[in-house]
């Protein structure tokens, strides 16, 4: 690589991170979809209802994708399953106080969308996966940021 490539900048570049780090880097990761059939999952949805839901999303994208710029059908699944979510609480075939733990249901009275809670409490059980190939590369990572 030229050398004075990044001669003119007064800042240093930045590095831009793909979703896909956390599928490499963290055990028990998931991708987006793996996401949210986990949070459907606990929702009491089925997999045939999670299937139908996804393909809701679909059809709502494809019909909609020129208009609202979107690259993928996740935001309208995120959506609908939020919708169900709120949906069954209102339905009170869900109860929020018995569904949410203790600490969910604090941020769920603090007006946090009810999906992010889930999606929060799923994700912070991810560990870094400790093999010497991915440290390594971690410790990469660290000497880019300084």
């Amino acid at each position: 690589m030229d050398s004075t490539l990044f001669s003119e900048f007064n800042r240093p570049p930045a590095l831009i991170i793909g979703s896909g780090i956390s599928l490499r880097y963290l055990e028990g990761s998931k991708d987006w979809v793996g996401l949210l059939k986990a949070l459907a999952t606990r929702m009491g949805m089925s997999n045939g209802d999670f299937l139908a839901y996804e393909s809701g999303a679909k059809l709502e994208f494809n019909k909609n994708k020129i208009s609202d710029g979107l690259t993928t059908h996740l935001p309208y699944l995120c959506y609908d399953l939020e919708k169900y979510l709120i949906d069954s609480f209102k339905n009170k075939t869900l109860n929020a106080s018995e569904f949410f733990t203790e600490e969910e249901y604090k941020q769920y009275e603090e007006g946090m969308d009810s999906l992010k809670i889930l999606a929060a409490s799923e994700v912070q059980n991810y560990k870094l996966r400790t093999d010497d190939k991915c440290l390594g590369e971690i410790e990469l990572f660290r000497k880019i940021a300084n």
